[in-house]
């Protein structure tokens, strides 16, 4: 992944600013911050894909990738089950150092604040069976970061001038993104008018122990939803994951947006989609008009929703009008520099989306223009400078390979960037935390 450099200048303790020149840029000063982070090999922009190598029809199917993507996505998969072993381990734990994972130099590291338990390290010589996996220092852990995280936006609310507040993998400190002024009208709007506090006077009374970088967006964020005239083949229950949902919200007005994937709940399966997509009185139709259900669940906080319609095992897979499928295999914990995909109806399957590691908490709006933060989402780009997905597409299924299927990852929520390159998803941990679901599979 190619960046350039961004401006910077020390505005106070522990806190600088930078006007981000792009979106690129932006990418840039992230890295320059995550030094210790390498991610997986740079392949050229434009960059075609491999000419239906498959045999399968679609071009845009993840059976046809270029092929040094397919190669490196398939060496993360190899290392996904050391993943989930480290996680179920650190998971066991009342409290730890654990700060994130990240593929970097050909295996698996994992970020840990303070001495290592020896629990972990047993872990980390078990998975070392799936290839390489080390551990490395980190400043903060994960606990402490989430607290910073937490109390930036609880200060804030909507008074602020603050697009996003995330952390940064490496355990180093936080990464504060204030909005450009192109996005601050809803802002204002929301604040009855009176200009937004500058997050700098903020966070100079906040007395933080963890350092702040704050940048300047190039853009502002975009939920992936669609009010427009948009086009999907239809499907039929049990539902797939990257099914085109209507949602009427009013007797003129239709929202678009995509299904994420099947989710068990005891004996019921449901379908996960995007919160900000619909309201829990609202109704969710295919392309046809045939009904799927109404809205069993929804946590406006973390953006997610669980519709009330038998969810399928599989997810389409391929251009926006493709009736090709794979099946689900798994579900998995998120990764800094893992390469993803999204399949929604609206842009079809695209992949090249590179998880950054950065976790934190998104402001935008919604459906009915009520704007909040959304909390805990993972923040990733797509690496060639593409769109990472179009309105309609919120609540598409995330996922990397597993085998002939797909190991889902989360759901789509918003893009960002000057380009819509920025990509931003809830991740399955949040998703099984917040329902106590299991991943429906094929």
């Amino acid at each position: 992944m190619q960046r350039g450099r961004s401006d910077s200048t020390d505005v106070g303790a522990g806190v600088r600013t930078s006007v981000m020149r792009s979106a690129s840029a932006l990418l840039a000063a992230f890295l320059a911050v995550s030094a210790a982070l390498t991610p997986g090999p740079v392949r050229a922009a434009g960059e075609s894909s491999a000419s239906l190598a498959s045999g399968v029809a679609d071009s845009r199917s993840t059976d046809n990738l270029d092929p040094a993507l397919l190669a490196e996505m398939r060496r993360q998969e190899a290392l996904n089950p050391a993943v989930d072993l480290l996680y179920d381990e650190i998971g066991r734990l009342s409290a730890s150092g654990f700060t994130s994972m990240s593929f970097e130099d050909g295996g698996l590291s994992v970020y840990w604040r303070g001495d290592v338990p020896a629990v972990i390290q047993a872990a980390v010589r078990a998975a070392a069976k799936f290839g390489t996996v080390r551990t490395r220092p980190a400043r903060y852990s994960k606990a402490e970061l989430d607290a910073a995280i937490t109390r930036v936006s609880a200060a804030t609310g909507l008074g602020s001038d603050i697009q996003s507040v995330f952390a940064r993998p490496d355990g180093s400190g936080l990464e504060v993104q204030r909005m450009p002024a192109t996005a601050m009208a809803a802002r204002q709007a929301a604040l009855g008018g009176r200009a937004p506090k500058r997050v700098e006077s903020i966070l100079a009374t906040m007395g933080l122990d963890v350092p702040v970088a704050v940048t300047v967006a190039t853009a502002g964020v975009t939920r992936a939803a669609c009010a427009g005239a948009c086009t999907r083949e239809n499907d039929q229950a049990a539902w797939n994951g990257g099914t085109h949902l209507r949602i009427p919200l009013s007797a003129t007005r239709v929202n678009n947006c995509t299904s994420g994937f099947g989710v068990r709940k005891g004996s019921q399966t449901y379908l996960i989609t995007a919160s900000h997509c619909a309201n829990p009185s609202n109704k969710f139709y295919d392309a046809a008009g045939e009904f799927i259900g109404g809205v069993y669940d929804d946590d406006w906080g973390y953006d997610l929703m669980l519709i009330n319609a038998r969810g399928y095992g599989r997810i389409f897979d391929g251009a926006p009008g493709t009736s090709y499928s794979k099946p689900v295999r798994s579900a998995g914990n998120p990764v800094s520099h893992e390469y993803l995909c999204q399949s929604g109806y609206r842009s079809g399957t695209v992949c090249d989306i590179e998880t950054l590691g950065s976790w934190g908490n998104l402001w935008g709006c919604d459906s009915d223009g009520d704007c909040f933060y959304t909390y805990d989402m993972y923040w990733a780009v797509q690496v060639d400078g593409l769109p990472s997905c179009q309105g309609g597409d919120s609540g598409a299924p995330v996922f990397s390979l597993d085998g002939t299927g797909v190991r889902v990852k989360g759901v789509t929520v918003a893009k960002g960037g000057d380009n819509g390159e920025l990509f931003f998803y809830q991740d399955w941990p949040t998703i099984t935390s917040t329902f106590g679901v299991t991943p429906v599979l094929g």
